[in-house]
């Protein structure tokens, strides 16, 4: 009964088993001593092979003649491999680019964002033009020359104020080789502002 679920089992896997992953496999069905015993059985009975890599067995259905296969055949499953294995690498560079245009796509706004933000966009300019209109409503708009004059005066004062604060330097200076105390104290003294 369990030599022929262990070779039933063999057969629709058709793949190498140890005794651990068969009794596993079969869900504890049977006991590891017994599916041991199943195994030594079959192999002597020919109808699977067993095969030692250091301390573990391992065993396999004997393939039937008939499966094997010949050499053309072989040969074409080889080609289809390649070729499958082409086209794969065909697609996944067409996966990559398809990805890229996605993420580029997503990245950009939606319809609904882009019109929310063009309202709102709208909605600061109006805001904007009429702060504007708000601003130059009361002013007067100067001309050149009386601009030219402003800023012949500023400058004007500029250079007296520099020429005023350089006299100012010169002289605490020169006080304050002679006091005692520091040039903050020396302008409250005297009741210069800064």
């Amino acid at each position: 009964m369990c030599s022929e679920a262990v070779l039933k089992y063999l057969q629709s896997t058709n793949r190498p088993y140890s005794v651990n992953d068969i009794f596993q496999n079969l869900h504890n069905a049977y006991s590891k001593n017994v599916i041991q015993k199943s195994l030594d059985e079959l192999s002597e009975k020919g109808s699977i092979r067993e095969k030692v890599y250091g301390k573990q067995k391992i065993y396999c259905v004997i393939q039937a003649a008939e499966d094997v296969g010949n050499e053309d055949e072989l040969f074409e499953l080889n080609e289809s491999i390649e070729k499958k294995s082409k086209e794969a690498v065909q697609l996944e560079q067409e996966i990559k680019l398809l990805e890229g245009k996605l993420k580029e796509i997503q990245s950009q706004p939606t319809t609904q964002q882009a019109e929310a933000d063009n309202e709102r966009l709208k909605k600061s300019n109006a805001l904007l033009k009429e702060k504007l209109n708000q601003l130059t409503k009361g002013v007067s708009i100067i001309s050149k020359e009386e601009w030219k004059k402003v800023e012949e005066e500023l400058n004007k004062v500029t250079k007296e104020y520099k020429k005023r604060s350089r006299w100012l330097k010169d002289m605490t200076d020169a006080v304050l080789e002679n006091y005692n105390s520091s040039k903050n104290q020396l302008y409250e003294e005297i009741g210069i502002e800064m």
